[in-house]
């Protein structure tokens, strides 16, 4: 499951992601992300993904990244900071963060929150 608040003076999303993420509730929620949604041009992402269990294989993160790219135009910069705590979930992180996505993306594991805002909050 994923639940999401959005701070519009940050321009920050954060989202909670827990129990068994199925592939197609991730991509449910990505899909929902638009500048309708979140209207900012400079959109940053909080994912707390600590307490998640990824209900996919690593090759359907092509599924995801093709979904990804296709939100992406609708903003200006699009920064996504993913919080795990287990080694096979930021694994699905390493493939988000080094695989070229779009140029106005960028996506980085982290174990903690406020390492994960401090580095949302750079420019």
């Amino acid at each position: 499951m994923i639940k999401d608040s959005f701070d519009s003076k940050d321009g920050i999303v954060t989202a909670s992601l827990t129990g068994k993420l199925t592939i197609e509730e991730a991509l449910e929620w990505i899909n929902s992300i638009t500048p309708d949604r979140f209207p900012v041009r400079k959109l940053r992402i909080l994912m707390d993904a600590s307490d998640v269990e990824y209900a996919f294989q690593p090759k359907q993160v092509r599924l995801i990244i093709s979904t990804i790219r296709d939100k992406c135009s609708g903003f200006d910069l699009v920064k996504n900071a993913a919080i795990h705590n287990t080694p096979r979930e930021a694994a699905f992180s390493f493939l988000l963060s080094n695989h070229p996505i779009h140029n106005n993306y960028t996506h980085q594991a982290f174990s903690t929150k406020e390492a994960a805002m401090e580095w949302l909050l750079e420019t």
